[in-house]
């Protein structure tokens, strides 16, 4: 039967893990030249659910509880998408990607379903929905790294150790995150997700397995920052200790093990221990944008001025609008952030969502831009939106959060 909650839950969770297996059948099916044959389907189902989620919410405006947050929020997306039309289509510049990109990217795939979830994440099922995207996240590692696997011919381990796993579709920076957010789920299922039994604490330990192979053979150090942050949350949103102790020591001894069973150095901890916040080509990236903005702080310098976008999402939105646009974004992460930590004090049973946000808008720090973080601007709106619930989740009972009524 379809029924809100299931839909929030598949929008969600098709927004969040869905892309790499989308990726990896792209590439198995009709090859990476022809990828979009199947990647454009799967944004426009993505689109589709969060806009049916929208229509199937009553007063769905009505649902913006929040009104400082979503004052901030409306008034830097108007601001944000006025300067994209005005760039691609009013009065068009010079772009190095094409005017369609940036217009799908942007609206269809990005702000859309961010607003659908942004009504409609009220009716996530705290359980549900963290099983099903766990078992979509599981999916998808194990089709990526076979995929890769096979296709790069990789078997011996001394190789894995001193590689980046990536394909043409998917990038070791989406398997990294991909495999963190399968460790955060995973997680919180075996803390706090009830009851399970010796089958499911299996599969379970598996997804962290897995997890942590796509994370440490993707090579990437931004998914390990974020995966260290969104456990530092939890950890003090919860005033706990020993939790993170064990599970860094945890993570710390599988990955040793790996680098013993391999007599090459692993790749990630040589990235990380030696330059973990060292890169050049981003420090280049960084110095364009500021001289960028500089020419003009009050209007900015418009979308993608600079040879490539910053990478990091706070100097982006100071480049594109000006000080004002850095303000309201400013803003948006530093309340939305608040608003995650407070969730996850008030209700171990909803800290996954928070959970994933913060390792999100770590990530938005090191990587990608404005119109194409879907996932980070997605899980912005529902970890705000979730968190303002004024009654109980479908089939989750649990007592109101601390807030909000504020």
């Amino acid at each position: 039967m379809l029924d809100r909650s299931r839909v929030a839950s598949l929008a969600l969770s098709l927004t969040v893990v869905g892309y790499p297996l989308a990726a990896v059948l792209a590439e198995v099916t009709v090859g990476a030249e022809s990828g979009r044959v199947v990647t454009v389907p799967y944004r426009a189902l993505v689109l589709l659910v969060s806009l049916l989620l929208f229509v199937m919410t009553p007063y769905a405006f009505e649902r913006f509880r929040h009104p400082v947050f979503w004052t901030l929020w409306w008034t830097f997306w108007c601001l944000y998408l006025f300067r994209l039309l005005m760039d691609t289509l009013i009065s068009p510049v010079e772009l190095p990607q094409a005017v369609s990109e940036y217009l799908l990217y942007g609206i269809g795939t990005t702000f859309l379903p961010a607003i659908g979830l942004a009504v409609g994440a009220r009716h996530l099922d705290q359980i549900r929905a963290p099983r099903f995207m766990l078992l979509l996240a599981s999916i998808g590692i194990v089709a990526g790294l076979a995929h890769i696997l096979n296709m790069r011919g990789v078997s011996d381990i001394d190789v894995l150790a001193a590689s980046r796993l990536e394909s043409a579709m998917l990038n070791p920076i989406s398997l990294g995150h991909l495999g963190a957010t399968a460790i955060i789920l995973s997680g919180w299922w075996l803390l706090w997700g009830g009851r399970s039994t010796l089958s499911t604490k299996v599969y379970l330990l598996a997804a962290i397995s897995f997890g942590l192979a796509a994370l440490v053979t993707g090579g990437s150090r931004g998914p390990v920052l974020a995966l260290i942050v969104a456990c530092g949350l939890i950890a003090l949103a919860q005033r706990l200790v020993l939790m993170p102790t064990l599970a860094l020591a945890g993570i710390a001894a599988l990955i040793a093990l790996f680098g013993l069973a391999s007599e090459t150095p692993l790749l990630i901890v040589e990235r990380l221990t030696t330059s973990a916040f060292e890169d050049s080509s981003r420090e280049s990236l960084l110095a364009l944008a500021w001289r960028a903005f500089l020419l003009d702080p009050l209007i900015g310098a418009g979308i993608d001025p600079i040879e490539s976008y910053p990478h990091n999402l706070v100097v982006e939105a100071f480049l594109v609008n000006g000080v004002v646009s850095g303000v309201l974004f400013s803003g948006l992460l530093i309340s939305s952030l608040w608003i995650a930590f407070r969730t996850a004090a008030a209700s171990r049973e909803r800290a996954w969502l928070p959970a994933l946000y913060a390792q999100y808008a770590t990530s938005i720090l090191f990587s990608g831009n404005i119109y194409g973080s879907n996932i980070f601007w997605c899980l912005m709106a529902a970890v705000v939106a979730w968190s303002f619930v004024p009654s109980p989740c479908p089939a989750s009972p649990i007592r109101r959060l601390e807030g909000a009524a504020a």
